[in-house]
């Protein structure tokens, strides 16, 4: 995807048909794309609480496709806040579009996520999630990734930022795990460029994170060439799996531009509903969340 991604743990193929997109993948792209800018106000509007008035911030707009689906993502950034919208199946967001899903991040924390389905939000209060239990001991196999870098040397300018294409080769070696294998290879072709703003997430610069899986053995790792870094303006993966299908996907950036933001925007939102509610019809008043403006 073009913008900023993150790795995630490997799921199995049932999992991932049933709820990819851009931004749950990160694919492990589970992409976050592409972080702000501004730095106005900052002080007084920290909380982003909703009597601050409208700042300038970034609108990027990206569309991503699988072998099964299409979508577009909206991605608002201001200060150290960003929020993604999703749209699965939808080529061109407008106002009749519904979102089909709605992430809220702070640089440098755990972005939250929520499901849209109608006129319900569903999701997870962060304040009362139980933790992670804590990590068991490691399994007694190991699991090899290759890792292979490669910068083509091609150049390209991309919102006049100038882009170099990288394409990175992993391939897993489930020879000596205990472990069921899931992927068996996974192959980035990305165009990054220099970070066009300078914040919290831009200066973590982490678009490639190291290969996780499911499973409690041993992973070494090992790696060839130059690892990409930057902002991530193209993406296109190819997943192996051990019955020989290859999973497809693909995710670029239409535009970016600066926009004038309301902070209100990057509120949690208010009732939302336990995501133990999915399929239970929700209240007849309960909207569509709003979309902001285009």
């Amino acid at each position: 995807m073009e913008g900023h991604y993150t790795q995630v743990p490997r799921r199995n193929e049932d999992e991932r048909n049933r709820d990819f997109s851009p931004i749950n993948r990160t694919s492990r792209l589970e992409l976050t794309i592409m972080k702000p800018l501004i730095f106005l106000n900052v002080a007084l509007c920290a909380g982003l609480t909703t009597l601050c008035d409208a700042q300038e911030g970034i609108k990027i707009v990206s569309r991503w496709s699988t072998n099964w689906d299409v979508g577009s993502s909206l991605t608002y950034v201001l200060g150290d806040h960003e929020r993604t919208e999703e749209y699965w199946g939808v080529r061109t967001v407008d106002a009749a579009s519904r979102m089909s899903s709605l992430s809220l991040e702070e640089c440098g924390a755990a972005p939250t996520f929520y499901i849209v389905r109608g006129k319900t939000l569903y999701g997870a209060n962060p304040e009362t999630q139980t933790p992670p239990p804590p990590t068991s001991a490691l399994g007694p196999g190991i699991i090899r990734v290759q890792v292979v870098h490669v910068d083509t040397g091609e150049r390209k300018v991309k919102f006049g930022l100038m882009a170099r294409h990288i394409i990175t080769t992993e391939k897993y070696d489930f020879t000596n795990s205990t472990c069921q294998p899931d992927e068996t290879s996974h192959k980035y072709d990305g165009w990054y460029s220099d970070w066009p703003y300078s914040n919290k997430c831009s200066k973590l610069d982490t678009p490639e994170a190291e290969p996780t899986f499911r499973c409690g053995d041993r992973v070494v790792v090992t790696r060839e060439g130059p690892r990409p870094s930057g902002f991530v303006m193209s993406m296109d993966e190819e997943v192996g799996y051990p019955n020989w299908r290859t999973v497809y996907s693909s995710s670029v950036v239409q535009w970016i531009e600066r926009q004038s933001l309301d902070p209100a925007l990057f509120e949690r939102p208010a009732n939302v509903r336990p995501t133990s509610e999915l399929g239970k019809r929700p209240p007849k008043s309960e909207d569509q969340p709003s979309n902001p403006p285009n």
